[in-house]
């Protein structure tokens, strides 16, 4: 039959169906030449396939080829904003007749896409109510609805199918006979009676199906239906059915054999594979003859099984009492880098435990999670649900008010504790609190900088156990033993603007009127008070060390404040005095270890902290004139006239480094990087570092001969490094010494000094942060100290003197945001 006598018998079929319609859809179906693959597939039976569907004939027929060709509404990689990419939420959610071949992807693993003949391929995420549609795997099918195309942060695009799939291949209806779970279970534990290479059918509803993780290099997955029969699925071809299987329903597993799993679930476990022709179908009367148990043996030849009389009903009332589902539309997605949803506003649901990515979680999203487990708490309003390996998420409805596809992505820091390690259900609880409590304290920091907080947090109150998670035991057992251990955890995280003494004044007043002698002499004097409070045992605080420019002092800091710090240099052997070498460089300094030097240094400026022995102090300083230092009231008349200091006091042997900062590392064998240079090449030359001896520095001092705007600043006495080499005398000249000359010793200047001849260095301005940082009698490299030049500067009468007593009335001016970095001695190759 010629097209055209194809065309006029299809518009006498189809009256109502515009002809301009059926013509496209026409041209469209041969173009695809789905005859190639099934014969039967014609124009004409798809569209009395179709014909049966609602509202299906007259929509706009689209090509997967012209499907790739859509903008995506969310594209993470280019990071083009939705207001650009042309599309409006009117088209987000689409209408129109896609003919496709639904295919399991091997990439991601376990995953569905839409092809055609053309080879012309994208993802598709499904929801729940396509479970049937687990038949229609490699076969011609039509979607009718769904949700425009994405494209994720791995670049991949998809799209998600919010409407019916239509089968267009007809099923395969052959007749099997299968065996009910609970007999399944008898022919398992007597597999050696049977032949080895004897495969059954099972039919049994199910009631865990776990997400697809990995152990070793292997993805697989887990289900158990009724009477404790388990199925491992392994082989990649057979992988997608973890999109289609949900629990409490009833599925016929086709061709599956039973064996032994020997290794990885710390015991042999018997269990049921897949064969290479295994099948999954949604179970009806036309496809199933269910065997009985006696039939069965009969029928394979067993004359004698050993029956276990073990109740297994018992073991499945076991599982699913120890779990709970529910079912809701995601309100919140604010935590989900931590794996943290919010679910009706009321239910707050974590998925952290679960090794796996989710796609398509987003705001307004309707999901079914099955088998997680309830955990009440005080400390939160909202009821909570978490998720384990036997849990599963179903998508029943994508979000149509929503445009944002970002994966739910746990940071790598968070995985490897949470993936690998057996956290209990309160201690994992906790730490969440804790991290959310943190996520406060530090907006600016990326989920995956952030992430490096909860192993440090973990190892500070011991959450954490030495013991590994064995994924595939996990979810084999009836229980997750190690979720239930019930040890309570204690929070006390205060941010860094909170650390104060609780009635500081009423404890400063009491103090002075103890201390009050009847002297008649306090008027008109400086009346100075405080208070100290060592932290609590278990009290932690999280912060960035900052060396202030304004102030010069050593600060903690988050996004919430800062608190000035006094870092004492106390050590365990007191006798002995520290002296640094090159272990006391950061680049030897491990994450989540206390600092190994007790001294502070320019590259402590800028890393993360844990704090966990701290004292606070308080001061007051009162200038009054009182009549009656009796009176307690009378102290405290004029506050006016207070001055209250707050500070912490702390030890870096009490420290523990989170983060640390690229470009503060100083050594010869790490790549010392400039933030203030080009991104693009901030690699210093060797050219630009000098290395100059520290031998005394002055007190810090005001400036205020500007009135406009008074500065800190300080002198440092320095000499090069060659003075101090034993045995040398001669030295190479301040202005020409570089790394080169160091190394080559050639075409350099020589001058005959004396050792104890020094130069003055000005630190003022932005630079005034290394006040407390920079250590007389130490050597510290001065990047790009070649274009510094001596100036005659005005200074306080107090630096004058010290200018004068080193005979010189010019001193070098460092620049502004100039970088200096502290150098061991044995890091140097030149002695």
């Amino acid at each position: 039959m010629s097209r055209d006598e194809s065309f006029e018998n299809l518009l006498e079929s189809y009256e109502n169906v515009e002809k301009v319609w059926l013509k496209e859809f026409m041209i469209h179906v041969q173009s695809l030449k789905i005859e190639d693959d099934c014969p039967y597939l014609t124009p004409e039976f798809i569209l009395e396939k179709l014909h049966t569907e609602q509202d299906v004939l007259s929509l706009p027929v689209l090509s997967v080829s012209n499907l790739l060709k859509l903008s995506p509404l969310c594209d993470e990689v280019d990071h083009v904003d939705k207001k650009q990419t042309g599309n409006s939420l009117s088209e987000f959610k689409k209408r129109s007749l896609v003919i496709c071949k639904l295919i399991s992807s091997g990439f991601p693993v376990g995953s569905l896409c839409i092809m055609d003949n053309q080879q012309n391929a994208v993802l598709c995420n499904v929801t729940e109510q396509h479970g049937e549609s687990i038949s229609s795997i490699n076969k011609w099918c039509a979607l009718t609805s769904r949700n425009n195309i994405f494209v994720t942060s791995s670049g991949e695009k998809y799209v998600e199918v919010s409407g019916p799939i239509i089968p267009l291949q007809k099923a395969g209806d052959e007749k099997c006979t299968t065996l009910m779970s609970a007999d399944a279970k008898v022919v398992l534990e007597n597999k050696e009676v049977s032949k080895k290479s004897e495969v059954i059918n099972i039919i049994g509803r199910i009631l865990v199906v776990s997400e697809i993780f990995s152990v070793k290099h292997d993805s697989l997955f887990c289900v158990r239906l009724e009477s404790d029969v388990n199925i491992l699925i392994k082989k990649k071809d057979f992988l997608y059915w973890q999109k289609f299987l949900s629990p409490k329903k009833e599925y016929l597993f086709t061709n599956m054999k039973p064996t032994t799993l020997q290794k990885g679930a710390g015991h042999p476990v018997r269990l049921f594979v897949p064969s290479k022709n295994s099948i999954v179908y949604c179970p009806t009367p036309e496809r199933s003859n269910i065997l009985s148990l006696k039939d069965w043996m009969s029928k394979a030849g067993i004359t004698e099984v050993s029956i276990d009389n073990k109740d297994y009903r018992a073991t499945d009332k076991i599982v699913e009492n120890n779990h709970i589902s529910y079912q809701g539309v995601i309100t919140s997605d604010e935590h989900a880098y931590l794996g943290i949803f919010e679910l009706d506003q009321k239910i707050r649901l974590y998925l952290s435990y679960i090794p796996v990515t989710y796609v398509s979680l987003r705001l307004g999203t309707k999901i079914m999670v099955y088998n997680a487990h309830l955990h009440q708490s005080e400390k939160d309003e909202k009821i909570r649900i978490v998720g384990c390996l036997s849990s599963c998420i179903k998508i029943l409805q994508f979000s149509t008010t929503n445009l944002s596809t970002e994966n739910v992505r746990i940071p790598k820091s968070i995985q490897a504790c949470l993936w690998k390690q057996q956290y209990s259900l309160n201690g994992f609880t906790f730490v969440m609190d804790v991290m959310l409590h943190l996520r406060q304290k530090f907006t600016n920091y990326s989920n995956e900088r952030f992430g490096e907080f909860l192993p440090v947090i973990s190892d500070l109150y011991s959450v954490n156990t030495s013991l590994t998670r064995n994924h595939l035991q996990e979810v084999l057992t009836t229980t997750c033993c190690f979720i239930s251990d019930k040890t309570e955890y204690k929070n006390s995280f205060p941010q860094v603007i909170e650390v104060d003494i609780h009635d500081a004044d009423d404890k400063m007043n009491d103090i002075a009127i103890a201390k009050h002698d009847g002297s008649k002499d306090w008027n008109h004097v400086l009346y100075w008070n405080y208070v100290i409070q060592q932290g609590a045992v278990q009290q932690i605080i999280i912060g960035e060390i900052h060396t202030s420019s304004r102030s010069g002092k050593v600060q903690l800091r988050d996004q919430t404040g800062c608190i000035d710090c006094v870092v004492m240099e106390t050590q365990t052997d007191h006798e002995q005095y520290h002296e640094c070498t090159a272990e006391c460089c950061m680049c030897y300094q491990t994450l989540r270890s206390k600092f190994k030097c007790p001294h502070l240094h320019p590259h402590h400026s800028g890393c993360l902290v844990a704090i966990t022995k701290f004292t606070v102090v308080k001061e007051r300083f009162l200038l009054g004139n009182f009549t009656n230092i009796k009176t307690k009231d009378n102290i405290v008349t004029n506050k006016s006239k207070e001055l209250h200091i707050k500070y912490l006091v702390f030890s870096l042997s009490d420290v523990i480094l989170i983060h640390k900062p690229k470009y503060s590392i100083s050594c010869n064998h790490c790549t010392f990087q400039n933030s203030v240079k080009d991104k693009k090449d901030n690699k210093l030359k060797v050219s630009d570092i000098h290395w100059l001896y520290v031998n005394h520095k002055e007190s810090l001092h005001m400036n205020d001969n500007n009135k406009s705007k008074a500065r800190l600043l300080f002198i440092a006495h320095i000499c090069d490094y060659l003075h101090q080499r034993e045995g040398m005398l001669e030295e190479k000249c301040l202005t020409s010494q570089t790394q080169n000359d160091l190394e080559k010793d050639v075409n350099v200047e020589v001058k005959q000094l004396s050792c104890a001849k020094c130069q003055l260095i000005l630190f003022e301005n932005s630079n005034a942060k290394y006040y407390n940082v920079i250590q007389s009698g130490c050597l510290y490299k001065f990047v790009g100290f070649d274009g510094v030049m001596k100036e005659r500067r005005k200074l306080p009468w107090q630096l004058k003197q010290s200018a004068k007593k080193a005979g010189d009335n010019l001193c070098y001016v460092l620049p502004d945001d100039f970088i200096v970095e502290r150098e061991f001695h044995d890091q140097v190759g030149i002695v």
